[in-house]
């Protein structure tokens, strides 16, 4: 239940339910789902040194679902980002409600009151009260505050290009920082998950394809994505590390045209 990267889903994101009988948990089995048919690779290709490993994860049960995450990690040497490529298969003859979301974490020590978050954000939603009574520092990190609630907010980003949006975070102090790149399309809804509170000092970027209600907002209203019989969804994210003031100015300018601010 934690780590740089948290996948939830298939069947579920976010807050827990049970619907008809049901129990959906929080953020979903995937997250703790083993990894099946392991593999990993080491190659050349032209001047690049590749390093890739690859895994499986089935959600399935018996007349239910039957969905089936492959996921491979690419890094290139002398780069200094990694690609996570999911190809998520509907293995059942039946329509599948299909959630999915990317719970980016960091946390101290790069996460201090020195960070900014870099978000092309359109319009920002607070989730609830708390979080809308400290809206307008969503974009910058203060000390931890012991007992501190957690803010969630719900961002509109602007796209980077056709089938790409960009996000970041960056600590002026350190002069190091991560940027992340996402299809839209494939991952249409952005969260944002920030808590200042002493020991679960953290920041989640998260881009999903579902309501941070979660499957149950998504039965109310019946607005599942869906895959459908034998149909694959690819999703593919770029993780990159942003080193001093340079790329942090050229990714903040970036940011700033997709989306300026008011």
């Amino acid at each position: 239940m934690g780590g740089f990267l948290f996948t939830a889903g298939l069947e579920n994101i976010c807050s827990p339910t049970i619907i008809d009988g049901k129990s959906y948990p929080m953020h979903g089995h995937i997250r703790s789902t083993p990894a099946e048919h392991l593999s990993n690779k080491a190659y050349w290709e032209g001047d690049d040194y590749v390093l890739e490993v690859s895994g499986e994860m089935r959600e399935g049960e018996l007349f239910g679902e039957n969905l089936l995450l492959k996921r491979k990690v690419t890094t290139r040497f002398p780069e200094k980002s990694f690609t996570i490529e999911d190809v998520i298969e509907n293995q059942a003859f039946r329509d599948e409600a299909f959630l999915i979301l990317y719970h980016i974490n960091f946390g101290y020590p790069f996460l201090n009151e020195h960070c900014e978050i870099l978000i092309p954000s359109q319009s920002v939603t607070p989730r609830d009260e708390i979080s809308k009574k400290h809206i307008d520092t969503w974009a910058q990190m203060e000390k931890p505050i012991p007992n501190e609630q957690e803010y969630v907010y719900i961002h509109n980003n602007s796209k980077k290009d056709a089938n790409t949006s960009i996000v970041g975070i960056y600590n002026k102090e350190m002069k190091m920082g991560v940027s992340i790149e996402y299809d839209p399309s494939v991952l249409p809804n952005f969260l944002q998950w920030k808590t200042l509170s002493a020991g679960d000092y953290a920041v989640g970027l998260e881009p999903s394809n579902a309501s941070v209600f979660g499957r149950a907002y998504h039965h109310e209203h019946n607005s599942f994505t869906k895959i459908g019989p034998l149909e694959k969804v690819t999703s593919t994210l770029k993780i990159e590390i942003i080193e001093g003031d340079e790329e942090y100015a050229s990714l903040k300018a970036l940011i700033e045209k997709i989306a300026p601010r008011e």
